[in-house]
C-alpha cells in the first residue's frame, strides 16, 4: 500500500513539473498571469539584443515578439489600422494591406522598445489576451532618448489610423497623438483622403 501511495505521489510531482515546464515553455504563465510578464522589452529585428526580438510585425496594430522561449502577441495601444490579415478575407482592405506593408518595411531591422500598459499590478491586454502597449523605435544610445520615435504617433500622422481610445487614452501620449491625427485630417492622408 505505501509503494502504491508513494508511486501516485511520484506520478503528481512529475506531472506538476510537466505541467510547470510546458506553462512556461509556451509562455501560457503570461496570459494567465499578465502581471508577470516584463516591464518595458528592448528588441531588435536582427536578435542582437539582450532582453527579446522583435518577432515578426502582423499587421499594423500588432506585432510579435519573442522574449526568452516565449512569443508574446502584443496589440498596439492607440491604433486601430484597417484589416490585413482578418480570417474574413472581406474584411481585409487596400489600405490595410499597404499599411502592414509599411509597417513591415519601417520597423524591419530596427532596435525597438515596448511600453506595457498596466493597471494596478498586471498588465493590460485586450479581449484576445494580447498585451497593450506602446511601441518606440530606439535610436542610439539605446534606452529611452529625445531623438526616439513613437511608432503610434507616426501611423497616426500617416493617417493609417485614427487616434483610437477604446481601450482607454493614452495619458503619456494623449496630446502628441491628438496632433498627429489633426495633422493627418489636415493634409486628408489616408483614412482621410475623402474627408472634406
Amino acid at each position: 500500500m505505501k509503494s502504491l501511495l508513494a508511486l501516485i505521489g511520484l506520478f503528481v510531482v512529475l506531472a506538476g513539473i510537466a505541467f510547470c515546464w510546458w506553462a512556461d515553455r509556451t509562455g501560457r504563465w503570461y496570459a494567465w498571469f499578465p502581471g508577470l510578464a516584463p516591464a518595458p522589452i528592448l528588441m531588435t529585428a536582427d536578435g542582437n539584443a539582450a532582453t527579446g526580438v522583435l518577432d515578426r510585425v502582423v499587421d499594423g496594430d500588432t506585432v510579435a515578439v519573442r522574449y526568452h522561449d516565449l512569443l508574446l502577441q502584443v496589440r498596439l495601444r492607440s491604433l486601430d489600422t484597417p484589416e490585413s490579415v482578418h480570417p474574413d478575407a472581406e474584411r481585409n482592405t487596400d489600405l490595410g494591406r499597404q499599411v502592414s506593408a509599411w509597417a513591415k518595411d519601417h520597423l524591419a531591422d530596427k532596435r525597438v522598445r515596448l511600453e506595457f500598459q498596466r493597471h494596478g499590478w498586471r498588465i493590460a491586454t485586450d479581449k484576445h489576451g494580447r498585451a497593450l502597449a506602446d511601441l518606440w523605435i530606439d535610436h542610439a544610445p539605446a534606452g529611452p532618448g529625445p531623438e526616439d520615435e513613437l511608432y503610434q504617433e507616426m501611423v497616426i500622422r500617416q493617417g493609417f489610423s485614427r487616434y483610437e481610445t477604446g481601450f482607454g487614452t493614452s495619458e503619456r501620449y494623449h496630446h502628441r497623438l491628438s496632433e498627429a491625427e489633426a495633422e493627418a485630417k489636415r493634409a486628408r492622408r489616408g483614412l482621410w483622403t475623402k474627408a472634406r
